[in-house]
C-alpha cells in the first residue's frame, strides 16, 4: 500500500505539491484565528459587559444593584456603590465609619477587604489597588506590605516602607523593578510615542536624590549632584528638564533619552519648550516661544540633531505620530496644514481638521471583539465616527466638542446652536451598540462602565448601554 501511494506521488509530483501547499496555507490559517482568538486582551471585557449589574439609588443616599432589566438583585444599605468588574464591586458600607469594602454579585461582603480609602480597579492590567495592597481580578494577593503602596502611570506603583527604610517602584504584576535606602519617593514617568523604546521615568526623594530611571531594568541614567537646589521635570516623549529651586525655578538644562542612554543635554536659558519631531533621527524642535526676537533668535523653532550636535539649516518638519499611529493602530496619520490618513494601499480621508483614534483600550476591545478601527474625525464643523478599516462613515453629528469617557464604551458630545456659542444639548453614543440619545444641556451626567446615570430637575435616572432606561428614583 506504501509503495503504491509512493508511485502515485512520484507520478503526480506537481499535483502533489500544489496539495501539500494549499493543506499548510489552510492549516496556517486556521492556526492564525486560533492564535488571534486566543490574544484578546480579557481584562478589557471591563469596558464593556451589559450583562453585569448595574449601581444604582434605591433610597435616600442609599445604593443597591439592578440588572439591565430593572431588576433589584443587591438591595443594600451602601453609602455607595460602585462598578462591578468581572466577580467583584467596590461599595461603601452603610456604617458609622467610613468603609470601603469589596461585594460579590451576591451582595456578600468581602470582611477582609475592609479599607479607609475607596479600593479602585485598573481594567487595562486586571488589578485591584485596596488599602496598599495589590489584588488579582480573582482578588489573590499579588503584593502586600506593612506600608504605602499608591499607583503611579503606566501600570507602575510607588511604595514606601518606612519601618523598613524601603520605597520604590513595582509594576502591575508585582515585580519590584526599583528600590532605594531612603523612606520618601516620587515617580514622574514620561509618556512617550516612541513605543519601541522603554519607560523612564523622573525619582525624588525630596532635596535629598534626583535621577532617571529605566523602569523596565531599574537602571539608573542620570543625577543631580546638587537635589537641595535643583530637581528634574519630566515632559512627554522622554524629554526631562533640570530647574532651579532657588534661581526662581529656571530651567538650566534640557535631556533627552532614548534607547536607554541619554542622547543630549542641551543648556540654553532662551528655550521655551523642547519636543521630539523624529524618534528614528533623533531630531528635536526647539521653540523659543512667542517673545523669541527680543531674545535675539531669528525664528521661533530651530531644530536640532540630537546625536549629531548640531543645528540643523532647511530642515523638512514632519509629523512623528504618523510613526506612532501606524505602530499603535496601523495607519499611518500625517499632517501639512490638515490631517491626512493612509493604510498600508492608500490614502484613506485628506484634509481633516482633526483625525483621532479610540483611546488604546478602547480601540483594541472594538478591534479584537467588532472587528472595527475606530476614529473620530472633524471637519468643517461636523464630528464623524469612521471605520477606517471598511473606510466607511458610521455617525455624523453636528457638534464643536467631544469627549471619550474613561473605563467605558461611551462618548458624549455637545451639541452648539447654529450661532456655534450656545449650549443646545448633549447627546450620548455608545460605539458598541450604536445607540444614541439627547439629553437636556442642564443634566448632571455620569458614565459608568456599562451603564449612564443623568440627573435632570430632581430625578436620577439609569440608563444601559442601548440607551434604554432601566431605573429611576
Amino acid at each position: 500500500m506504501i509503495k503504491f501511494i509512493i508511485r502515485v506521488i512520484k507520478r503526480n509530483k506537481k499535483a502533489f505539491l500544489v496539495g501539500v501547499c494549499l493543506f499548510l496555507a489552510i492549516l496556517a490559517t486556521v492556526l492564525y484565528q486560533v492564535f488571534k482568538a486566543d490574544k484578546k486582551d480579557e481584562n478589557l471585557i471591563a469596558l464593556y459587559d451589559p450583562e453585569k449589574l448595574i449601581p444604582v439609588l434605591v433610597g435616600k443616599d442609599v445604593f443597591g444593584y439592578v440588572d439591565r432589566e430593572g431588576n433589584k438583585l443587591i438591595d443594600k444599605d451602601f453609602k455607595w456603590a460602585g462598578d462591578f468588574f468581572f466577580d467583584y464591586a467596590a461599595v461603601q458600607i452603610d456604617s458609622d465609619e467610613d468603609v470601603f469594602s469589596l461585594v460579590n454579585k451576591k451582595g456578600e461582603v468581602i470582611d477582609k477587604l475592609k479599607s479607609q480609602n475607596k479600593p479602585t480597579y485598573y481594567h487595562e492590567y486586571g488589578v485591584w489597588l485596596i488599602d496598599n495592597a495589590l489584588y488579582s481580578k480573582e482578588l489573590k494577593e499579588i503584593w502586600k506590605e506593612d506600608g504605602i503602596l499608591k499607583y503611579s502611570n503606566n501600570g507602575y506603583f510607588e511604595y514606601m516602607l518606612n519601618e523598613k527604610n524601603e520605597s520604590g517602584i513595582i509594576n502591575y504584576l508585582g515585580k519590584k523593578v526599583f528600590s532605594w535606602e531612603e523612606d520618601y519617593i516620587t515617580i514622574n514617568i514620561s509618556d512617550s510615542r516612541n513605543i519601541e523604546d522603554s519607560t523612564y521615568a523622573a525619582l525624588s526623594n525630596f532635596e535629598e536624590r534626583e535621577i532617571i530611571v529605566n523602569l523596565e531594568t531599574g537602571k539608573e541614567l542620570y543625577s543631580l549632584e546638587d537635589p537641595k537646589n535643583e530637581y528634574i521635570q519630566r515632559e512627554d516623549d522622554n524629554i526631562f528638564r533640570v530647574i532651579s529651586r532657588e534661581n526662581n525655578f529656571k530651567t538650566l538644562k534640557w535631556i533627552y533619552i532614548k534607547d536607554n542612554k541619554v542622547v543630549a543635554e542641551i543648556e540654553d536659558e532662551n528655550i521655551y519648550f523642547i519636543e521630539v519631531e523624529s524618534f528614528k533621527d533623533d531630531i528635536l524642535k526647539i521653540d523659543y516661544g512667542e517673545k523669541y526676537k527680543e531674545k535675539e533668535k531669528k525664528e521661533r523653532h530651530v531644530y536640532y540633531n540630537a546625536k549629531k550636535n548640531e543645528y540643523l539649516k532647511n530642515y523638512v518638519e514632519v509629523y512623528d505620530k504618523d510613526e506612532f499611529n501606524r505602530k499603535t493602530y496601523g495607519y499611518s496619520l500625517s499632517k501639512n496644514e490638515k490631517f491626512n490618513l493612509k493604510n498600508k494601499k492608500k490614502t484613506l480621508l485628506e484634509d481633516y481638521d482633526s483625525i483621532k483614534f479610540l483611546s488604546n483600550s478602547l480601540y483594541k476591545y472594538i478591534s479584537e471583539n467588532m472587528n472595527e478601527h475606530l476614529a473620530i474625525l472633524e471637519k468643517f464643523g461636523k464630528t464623524y465616527l469612521y471605520d477606517a478599516r471598511k473606510d466607511e462613515m458610521i455617525e455624523e453629528f453636528l457638534t464643536t466638542t467631544v469627549s471619550e469617557q474613561l473605563n467605558s464604551s461611551f462618548l458624549i458630545f455637545t451639541l452648539f446652536e447654529e450661532n456655534g456659542y450656545t449650549k443646545k444639548s448633549y447627546l450620548l453614543y455608545n460605539v458598541i451598540t450604536k445607540k444614541s440619545r439627547v439629553f437636556d444641556k442642564d443634566s448632571e451626567i455620569v458614565v459608568r462602565s456599562n451603564s449612564v446615570a443623568i440627573k435632570s430637575d430632581v430625578k436620577m435616572r439609569y440608563y444601559d448601554v442601548e440607551l434604554k432606561e432601566i431605573w429611576s428614583y
